[in-house]
């Protein structure tokens, strides 16, 4: 039975929405959902089904005391979640495949877009955007989402020229913000952990840090929640920009590079997205450090000026005219330097 609700009486609701793939929607619900009950929150947990979308299945576990509502929305009739007696209580909606306006009756304070790291997915969710137009829908807040060992500033620059220009272009009436967090792609040990109710503990940080970011879009007493769980994260988080929950140290590196590795074997890497966000090496030749290198001018790396000679990390494939894939990262590459000479390398 749908409970008898009132959509004035929704104080602190967060919808989570993603247009490239609704079962990353799932688990950043999820992901928060789990977080703030661990926070002393009360927790309704709405999950809007569409078309194609299916109820959590049989053995999926919440946490005590979190309340689960799954519907597909009537348009003609919008029934908000009522939150019941507690003050402190947080309402987390994931946004299946429904229209907007499905959404927008519930009132949100905040709308969190998951946007995927390929430039198809920012298109995508910058169109869908720009057909949201109701302002009931509150602030418009787009998340970043990054897969293990992929350092979230090394193309944070285009990922806001791409993303949030072309949605503000669209949605002339309001921006949408660029969160400062970024969210993982759940390997799929802890995505099945977290559906199970059984979270790993970098999981629950990643929701803890999230909602810590989404604090100041909400109001009273939840926000002072919030507040507090950002307050205590942010001084054991990592750099700026970096996966929520996830270390971008060797064993995420490594499994980025195992990922790249197949997809040139495969004849599918690297792609023209991957290489259009490398630095260029100009000048570059093969290096020796206790393991086969590159050495090179640098333009567009993360950590070094343009123009500053370079030694790369461990080389581990190439096709010696074009690109070269190191330990870190991808280089597009420039001429060959002919002239040998001694040089200071950073």
């Amino acid at each position: 039975m749908t409970p008898d609700v009132r959509s004035k009486a929704i104080t602190s609701l967060i919808a989570f929405a993603d247009f490239g793939c609704y079962t990353a929607a799932t688990l950043d619900a999820m992901m928060s959902v789990h977080a703030a009950a661990g926070m002393g929150l009360g927790v309704t947990y709405l999950r809007l089904l569409g078309a194609g979308d299916a109820p959590l299945p049989g053995d999926a576990r919440l946490p005590d005391g979190v309340r689960l509502v799954e519907r597909r929305p009537i348009m003609s009739e919008p029934e908000p979640v009522m939150p019941g007696g507690r003050r402190s209580h947080l309402t987390i909606v994931e946004v299946g495949n429904v229209p907007f306006d499905a959404v927008a009756a519930l009132k949100p304070r905040v709308l969190v877009v998951g946007v995927g790291n390929t430039l198809l997915d920012e298109r995508r969710a910058a169109r869908a955007l720009g057909m949201v137009n109701a302002p009931s829908l509150g602030e418009v807040r787009l998340l970043r989402r990054v897969r293990p060992g992929q350092s979230a500033d090394e193309d944070q620059p285009r990922f806001h020229r791409s993303v949030r220009g072309a949605a503000t272009g669209a949605r002339a009436s309001r921006a949408a913000e660029v969160l400062a967090v970024t969210a993982p792609y759940l390997r799929p040990g802890d995505a099945n952990a977290l559906v199970a109710g059984m979270p790993p503990a970098i999981v629950v940080a990643a929701g803890r840090r999230l909602l810590g970011a989404l604090g100041e879009d909400l109001a009273g007493p939840v926000r002072r929640v919030l507040g507090q769980c950002r307050e205590t994260t942010t001084p054991t988080e990592g750099p700026a920009g970096t996966p929520l929950g996830y270390d971008v140290g060797e064993c995420g590196t490594l499994r980025a590079l195992a990922d790249d590795l197949e997809a040139i074997a495969a004849g599918i890497g690297p792609t023209a997205s991957e290489l259009a966000d490398a630095p260029f090496l100009q000048g570059w030749d093969l290096d020796v450090r206790t393991v086969r290198s590159l050495s090179g001018v640098v333009d567009g790396h993360p950590r070094f000026p343009p123009g500053r000679r370079v030694r790369t990390s461990e080389l581990f494939a190439t096709d010696g005219r074009t690109w070269a894939r190191t330990l870190s990262r991808y280089y597009r590459l420039g001429t060959r330097r002919t002239v040998s000479r001694a040089v200071k390398l950073h």
